[in-house]
Formats: structure tokens, C-alpha cells, sequence
């Protein structure tokens, strides 16, 4: 059960990273940009550099997830990227900034609670993904038959996870009020 349960971990947080870079590259850079200017206090002329970066890390995320030699750099480079979304989340949070997300570039909805679930959600996934990591020998073409598919779908949620929390309770609230989640 390892093999299939890692490598559906590391298809998962692979396409998440991917669909978050592809969207926010569709959405357009300068675009990401200025939404980095209403969450993190950085001069105007380092927000292109910082969505450049953030960007380019989502890509050498997935990519690094990608290949079983580097999947635990891999984990370890999400998990840290996460970190420091869920940060940037919970800052914007405190200071009521009313900030939007533009994580996947094609929708911006305010920050809320659920924005910091759903990165504490890919936090877990990737820690179980290096819990239950083994050596590339170890695999077989099912593993990542199965891996895959299931990776597919917890991506997917991930990815929708805004869509799915505003079925059961609604909106996010504005700065100021309290969001249910």
C-alpha cells in the first residue's frame, strides 16, 4: 500500500503546484503581481520578482515530484512553499487587508479560513507522501497506475476546494466579518 499511497501524494501536490503556476501564467504575471502588492508588504518593483519566484517554485516543485530520485527534495520544497503560503494567509487575515486569492490565477475570491485549511490539507498530504516514501526500486508500473488516478482526484479537489466550500457554507466573507469553515 506505500507505493500506490506516496506516489498518489506526490501526483497530487505535482498537479496542484502545476495548475497554480499554468493559472497564474494564464492569468498573466503582472496580474499575480499586483495581487502580491494587497497581501505582502514589498515595494512595487520587487512584487514582478516575487511572482516570478513563487512561480518558478510551484514548477520546480512539480517537476522535482516528478521523478522518484528527487521526490523527498520534492516534498520538502512544497512543504515549505506551503508554510509559507499558509503565513502569508493567516498575515492577511489579521490585518484585515480584505486581499483576495489568486492561487490558481482564474478566480479571486477574499482570503478566509478556508484558504488556510486547504494548504494545512496539502501540508498533510505531503507529509504522508514522505512518510511513506521508498527507493525508486521499489515501484512497479501499477503503483503508479493507481498512484496516479488517485492523485488525480485529490488534486482535483484541492484545486476546487473553493468551489466545494462555498456549496456548504457559502461565500467568504469580506474583511471584518467571520467566515464558517
Amino acid at each position: 500500500m506505500a507505493p500506490y499511497l506516496e506516489i498518489a501524494c506526490r501526483s497530487a501536490i505535482a498537479l496542484v503546484f502545476l495548475a497554480a503556476a499554468a493559472g497564474k501564467l494564464r492569468a498573466g504575471v503582472d496580474a499575480f503581481a499586483a495581487s502580491i502588492l494587497d497581501v505582502v508588504r514589498v515595494p512595487a518593483r520587487h512584487a514582478r520578482l516575487l511572482a516570478g519566484l513563487v512561480i518558478t517554485g510551484e514548477l520546480i516543485v512539480a517537476g522535482l515530484l516528478v521523478v522518484p530520485r528527487s521526490a523527498l527534495v520534492g516534498l520538502a520544497t512544497a512543504a515549505l512553499l506551503t508554510v509559507a503560503l499558509v503565513a502569508v494567509v493567516i498575515t492577511a487575515l489579521q490585518r484585515g487587508s480584505g486581499a483576495r486569492c489568486a492561487c490558481f490565477g482564474v478566480r479571486s475570491t477574499p482570503f478566509g479560513k478556508r484558504h488556510v485549511l486547504r494548504n494545512l490539507l496539502m501540508i498533510g498530504v505531503v507529509a504522508t507522501g514522505a512518510w511513506f516514501h521508498l527507493p525508486a526500486s521499489a515501484y512497479r508500473p501499477q503503483h503508479y497506475l493507481l498512484g496516479v488516478l488517485v492523485g488525480l482526484v485529490v488534486a482535483a479537489l484541492l484545486v476546487a476546494f473553493d468551489d466545494i466550500a462555498e456549496l456548504f457554507v457559502g461565500p467568504p466573507r469580506t474583511a471584518g466579518s467571520r467566515e464558517r469553515v
